[in-house]
């Protein structure tokens, strides 16, 4: 049997010979001289904005008691690194979570870090995707179209990796969902690996899972930037 890496970079292989095939078809006959031809060109799936993208503007938004400093790009506005829980540090390292309000001025301009972890699997298939890496991981990320008082559903997004890997990383960034579908993406992070599952005499079991728990607890009593959930707006 192969093993799971073996099979990795065949798929790697294969598709890469796809699209170098795909690469070598002429352009159509009837293309207008000194345009680009763009394949697959839908209404529903714009091609990918240019590299000369205008660089993300500063926003500052009102959440309770606190005021988020975020970015907007192409329409979404981005606020990351939100702590919905104290640090899982020192004596709270094997301990359940613990809620943590916000309050004051909060830079949501970055990313918070991932749990620490193994290099990914994925990467072979999907290229590099560094993050910074600590056991203080109990961070969210949103990404909303607007932050004003109208009704969205709100998509709360859980990463695999065998509770071994993953984490709010590029990869999975939820900036065009939330553009396309108008809707209100949120992220999240939680402990993995030994610092997430492993259950000494005493301990208590599913550290990770109770840390989702009252990731979901925080997207619930914070309506995210709109009224798609919990019993009333937080903006």
């Amino acid at each position: 049997m192969k093993s799971f890496y073996g099979c990795l970079n065949n798929y790697r292989f294969t598709n890469e010979r796809i699209w170098t095939s795909i690469a070598a078809f002429p352009p159509p006959t009837d293309a207008p001289q000194g345009h680009p031809v763009r394949r697959n060109d839908r209404p529903d799936h714009p091609p990918p904005s240019p590299a000369t993208d205008a660089p993300p503007e500063r926003v500052a938004l009102r959440l309770g008691e606190a005021r988020l400093l975020g970015l907007r790009r192409r329409g979404v506005s981005r606020f990351g690194g939100l702590r919905y829980a104290l640090a899982p540090v020192g004596a709270r390292r094997f301990a359940p979570p613990a809620p943590l309000p916000l309050r004051g001025e909060v830079d949501a301009t970055g990313t918070g870090p991932i749990a620490p972890q193994l290099p990914s699997a994925l990467a072979p298939v999907l290229g590099a995707c560094e993050a910074p890496q600590s056991e203080d991981c109990l961070h969210l990320t949103v990404w909303t179209p607007g932050a004003d008082a109208a009704r969205r559903p709100v998509l709360v997004w859980c990463h695999g990796g065998a509770w071994q890997s993953g984490g709010v990383l590029d990869w999975y960034s939820g900036e065009a969902l939330a553009r396309r579908g108008d809707v209100v993406v949120v992220g999240l992070n939680a402990r993995l690996g030994p610092l997430g599952w492993l259950l000494a005499d005493g301990g208590v079991a599913n550290l990770g899972l109770l840390d989702l728990e009252l990731a979901f607890q925080w997207v619930a009593t914070h309506p995210v930037f709109g009224r798609g959930c919990g019993p009333a707006p937080a903006v």
